[in-house]
């Protein structure tokens, strides 16, 4: 994530010294695609302040250039519990069926509480299953 001033050089020597964003990256050694994002989220700043071209841009530059608010997701934790591993269980037992077994992804969908966790979860349980473990 680049620093508030980083942001600030960026606004400057775009919107002040109207360097263009190819040339704005050379100089600082950052990558095109940054830059560009950085002088579009300062326009919609300048939008959003009903700031036009006669404004002195330089005395709102603090209001302008503003770091992002980073994005976060809202991650709920997948609970197994001891009737999942049950299912299971009985899942993998009827699998081992010398003729065709199925694989764990097929087991997966046969598996009624899908949305309960992960098919990383449900593959890690059914190793565990194997080994014995559980």
């Amino acid at each position: 994530m680049l620093s508030i001033e980083k942001r600030k050089e960026i606004f400057i020597r775009h919107f002040l010294k109207l360097n263009s964003g190819r040339k704005i990256s050379t100089d600082l050694n950052i990558s095109r695609s940054t830059v560009n994002k950085v002088i579009k989220d300062c326009k919609l700043s300048i939008e959003k302040l009903k700031l036009n071209n006669s404004n002195n841009l330089h005395e709102f530059i603090d209001s302008i250039v503003v770091q992002p608010k980073r994005k976060k997701r809202d991650v709920s934790r997948y609970i197994v519990t001891q009737e999942h591993i049950d299912k299971i269980r009985i899942l993998v037992n009827k699998n081992f069926t010398p003729m065709k077994r199925k694989t764990v992804y097929q087991l997966y969908k046969e598996f009624d509480d899908r949305g309960d966790f992960s098919y990383s979860t449900f593959s890690k349980l059914v190793t565990e299953i194997k080994k014995n473990k559980l």
